[in-house]
C-alpha cells in the first residue's frame, strides 16, 4: 500500500496505551506508531515493567514505567493527563490496524469541523470481522447494533476528556464515557481492526478485581437513578 500523505498533521498526534506486554500485537503496533511521521508521541503505561525489555528503538516513545500494575483505567487517566497535543489516540494493546488510513480519517475530521467538534469516536463491532473492506463511516453510537468493542480504540480532543473514577480498574470505562461524558459519542464503522480481544483481561487471575468492578458499576448506576428520580445533582466520583 502506497504510504498516505497528509494535510497539516505532522507531529499532531499523541497514541496512548497501557499494557502488561501479553499480546502478540503490541511490538508490531508500537513500530508503526514510531513510523507515522504524523505521530508526535507514544505514551506507554508500561505495567508490567523489565529492565531487560529493549525499547530503545522506539524513538517516540515516553516510556511510563510502573513499580507495579496500576490497571487499566487509572492508566487511562495518567496517559491522558501526560500527553502534549490535544488529538489524542487511546488505544488497547492488543489490536492491529492500519495507522495511516485510521490517521487520515481524524484529519479529515480536523480538516472539516474541528476535533475538539466531534466528540468521542469508538471503534465497532462489525470492524472485527473477517474479510471487512476498509469503507468507513462515522455515526452516532448506537448500541443495538454495536455489541462489543467500542473502547479497543477511541479518538477525542484532549478538552473533552473528563477523568475515570478509579475505583473502577479494568471495566466499564467505555460505559463510563458513554453514559456520562457530556460529549457527544460515535463508532466508526467498516474500518478493520485485528484483535484477540481481552488478551489480558481474560486472564482468571484478574477476575476478582472484575467482579469488584461490576459491583462498583451498579453501585454507580443506583446512585445515578436515584439522584434522578429525586431531581438532585448527580455525584458521579
Amino acid at each position: 500500500m502506497e504510504k498516505i500523505k497528509y494535510k497539516n498533521m505532522k507531529n499532531k498526534f499523541s497514541i496512548t496505551l497501557p499494557t502488561l506486554w501479553k499480546s502478540e500485537y503490541i511490538f508490531d503496533m508500537l513500530k508503526k506508531y514510531d513510523e507515522s511521521e504524523y505521530v508526535k508521541e507514544i505514551l506507554l503505561v508500561d505495567n508490567a515493567y523489565d529492565p531487560t525489555r529493549d525499547l530503545s528503538h522506539i524513538k517516540k516513545l515516553i516510556h511510563i514505567q510502573e513499580p507495579h500494575n496500576t490497571y487499566v483505567i487509572p492508566a487511562y487517566n495518567k496517559l491522558v493527563k501526560n500527553s502534549t497535543t490535544d488529538l489524542i489516540v487511546l488505544s488497547s494493546d492488543d489490536i492491529d490496524f492500519d495507522v495511516d488510513s485510521y490517521l487520515y480519517i481524524l484529519n479529515e475530521i480536523q480538516n472539516q469541523i474541528g476535533f475538539e467538534n466531534a466528540g468521542i469516536i469508538g471503534a465497532h463491532s462489525d470492524n472485527f470481522e473477517e474479510n471487512v473492506e476498509l469503507d468507513p463511516a462515522i455515526e452516532p453510537y448506537d448500541p443495538s447494533n454495536n455489541k462489543t468493542g467500542w473502547g479497543v480504540l477511541i479518538s477525542f480532543h484532549k478538552s473533552t476528556w473528563m477523568q475515570l473514577p478509579e475505583q473502577f480498574k479494568i471495566w466499564y470505562a467505555d460505559n463510563w464515557m458513554q453514559m456520562v461524558m457530556p460529549s457527544k459519542i460515535f463508532q466508526m464503522r467498516r474500518f478493520p481492526i485485528k484483535t484477540k480481544m481481552s488478551t489480558t483481561s481474560a486472564s482468571p487471575e484478574f477476575q476478582a478485581i472484575i467482579d469488584k468492578d461490576t459491583e462498583e458499576w451498579h453501585k454507580l448506576l443506583n446512585k445515578i437513578q436515584n439522584c434522578i428520580r429525586l431531581k438532585l445533582p448527580v455525584e458521579i466520583y
